[in-house]
Parts: structure tokens; C-alpha cells; sequence
């Protein structure tokens, strides 16, 4: 068996094993360092607002149209493992957004 054959053999199957790995260290590399500042978001916009994490979480289910059940399921899920799901993360980006907008826009630096 001559060496091309060989690479071309195991190619295959080198390509469905890295492949799979490849992925999961991306999504945990991306998670790690987005879920962090995600969750320091979350608190800061709870602290903001005078409200607990859960309500947040409750407001993005409402805007999003998530069942209760589910967002009951996500709360707990956060407080087990710090995963937030993407319409809390997006509820909660888009928060930080308009605050920011609006704080540019009253900035005394601006008068």
C-alpha cells in the first residue's frame, strides 16, 4: 500500500474524529468567556433595576413568548450550572443597549 493510499484511507475517518472535537472546543472556549460576561451582565442589570435574577429572566420569557414552564426549567438550569439561555442573553443585551443609548444622549459631557 503506497503512502497516498494510506493518507487517503485514514482521511475519513481522522476528518470524523477531529471534527466533532474541533467543535466542542470552539463552543466551550466561546461559552466560557461569553457566558461569564453574560452572567456579570445579568446580576448588574438585576442590581440596576431593583430586581431579583429571575424576574429578568421572566421579562425576557414574557418579550420572547416563552412558556413559564420553560423559563421556570432555564432558571434553574442557570442557578445549577451559570447557562443562560439565548433569549435572556438577547433580552438582556438589547437592556444594556438602550440604557447605554439613552445615558449618551442625557450625557452632561453632550449639553
Amino acid at each position: 500500500m503506497e503512502l497516498t493510499e494510506l493518507i487517503n484511507s485514514i482521511a475519513p475517518v481522522a476528518t470524523l474524529l477531529l471534527f466533532p472535537a474541533i467543535c466542542l472546543f470552539a463552543y466551550y472556549v466561546d461559552n466560557r468567556e461569553y457566558g461569564k460576561a453574560t452572567e456579570e451582565q445579568l446580576y448588574e442589570l438585576s442590581k440596576f433595576n431593583n430586581c431579583s435574577e429571575f424576574h429578568l429572566f421572566c421579562l425576557a420569557g414574557e418579550e420572547w413568548r416563552v412558556v413559564r414552564q420553560r423559563v421556570d426549567k432555564d432558571f434553574a438550569d442557570y442557578v445549577l450550572s451559570g447557562s443562560i439561555p439565548h433569549y435572556v442573553r438577547g433580552y438582556v443585551r438589547r437592556r444594556i443597549a438602550d440604557y447605554a443609548r439613552r445615558h449618551k444622549k442625557t450625557s452632561p459631557d453632550k449639553v
